[in-house]
């Protein structure tokens, strides 16, 4: 299921879309019409689950989990710190880190996920926020596998800890920031009152920024490379990055595989009855390969227009970055392919996580591109 989950959900959408699940005391909604309807019904469908009853830490407070007036408020500072903020810098700076790495693995083999992806994210992340961290702190990325691996801790609970624990250090990372004064960009914007609830709301969506950045572009970037040298014309098709190709990676396996809502109201999905107090799992992962919309869902097609895909979420709560790192990626990707191509020297690991789906290693080696005479000659 973690090396390969589409055949699973394929077998749900055909005989249990909207399948119980004892384990997770939830229901799993696996078509794009029933996983489009319940990200935009913010009514019925809440992400606030203190709404249902369930016991939410304040370290998990933030945009991403509150609803309503709160949500809105969160989701407005946030917008006012970073407006005006030199984006094109930031993309140049992340584009001048991904050269310095690259050239550090040009002619070896090195781990795409760990000597790449990871490193790239973490700085361009920090860089974002003004956070004056090194990408090479062990500390931070420590904390941010923590709390990757916590988010399936609705079927591993000994993983729930540690994640309360790591959001915990990344937010008083951001606090400390803020409080002696070496804070830079947005972040140095961003009041912080401790005993305010709001500002610690405020601070929390800093960090869910911080680990969405971290931990979701890395494993896009780490998806992405897995499915573009899965076979020959892997790497020939590497070297024409677009926004419309990333945003079919992201379909084909994208990093968010699953996002919670909470049933406020009694209401009617997929033929089954959800009552109010139940919880609801929207698997973005079986929507983008559902193939009512989007024919040979599990072929990679480079000209596919997917941009109704759900790998950002939709509705309120969607990705607030989706922009950003759709720049980044593509820049990133088009540069590290430009005039090189990627070549597996071994095979991927998954991590051992499927909310957030990525991968731990993937051995790769930097090769000079075929010229375009070689390129004529195979294409023919």
């Amino acid at each position: 299921m973690l090396n390969d989950p589409y055949p699973v959900y394929a077998a749900l959408r055909d005989t249990d879309p909207v399948h119980w699940h004892e384990g997770l005391n939830a229901w799993i909604i696996t078509r794009y019409s029933d996983c489009e309807r319940v990200l935009d019904d913010a009514e019925v469908f809440v992400s606030d689950l203190r709404r249902i009853g369930e016991d939410v830490p304040p370290e998990l407070l933030s945009l991403q989990t509150v609803d309503g007036a709160d949500h809105h408020a969160l989701r407005g500072a946030v917008t006012d710190a970073v407006r005006g903020f030199d984006l094109g810098a930031w993309l140049e700076e992340s584009l001048r880190i991904a050269d310095e790495l690259a050239q550090k693995a040009s002619g070896a083999e090195f781990d795409f996920a760990g000597d790449f992806a990871e490193p790239l994210a973490a700085a361009s992340m920090c860089t974002l926020l003004g956070i004056p961290l090194a990408a090479e702190d062990t500390g931070f990325r420590s904390a941010q596998r923590d709390l990757m691996l916590s988010m399936d801790a609705g079927l591993a609970p000994e993983r729930a800890e540690a994640g309360v624990r790591a959001r915990g250090r990344l937010s008083a990372l951001i606090e400390r920031a803020l409080a002696d004064g070496t804070a830079r960009g947005p972040l140095a914007r961003v009041g912080s009152d401790p005993g305010d609830l709001h500002s610690r709301q405020l601070v929390n969506s800093l960090r869910s920024i911080l680990v969405a950045g971290y931990s979701s572009v890395s494993s896009m970037l780490g998806n992405a490379v897995a499915a573009l040298t899965a076979d020959p014309d892997g790497p020939r098709a590497a070297r024409r990055i677009t926004p419309g190709l990333l945003h079919e990676l992201i379909r084909y396996d994208g990093p968010v595989q699953a996002e919670s809502r909470g049933v406020v109201r009694d209401v009617t999905l997929g033929g089954r009855r959800l009552r109010r107090g139940a919880e609801a799992v929207v698997v973005l992962g079986s929507a983008n390969h559902d193939e009512r919309a989007f024919p040979e869902p599990d072929r990679l097609r480079p000209g596919r227009r997917s941009r109704g895909h759900l790998g950002f979420g939709r509705g309120p709560h969607a990705c607030l970055g989706s922009h950003m790192a759709l720049r980044l990626g593509t820049a990133v990707l088009g540069r590290l392919t430009e005039g090189a191509r990627l070549v597996r020297t071994g095979d991927p690991v998954r991590r051992p996580t499927a909310t957030l789906r990525g991968l731990d290693r993937i051995p790769l080696r930097l090769e000079p591109a075929p010229g375009p005479d070689t390129d004529d000659r195979r294409s023919t």
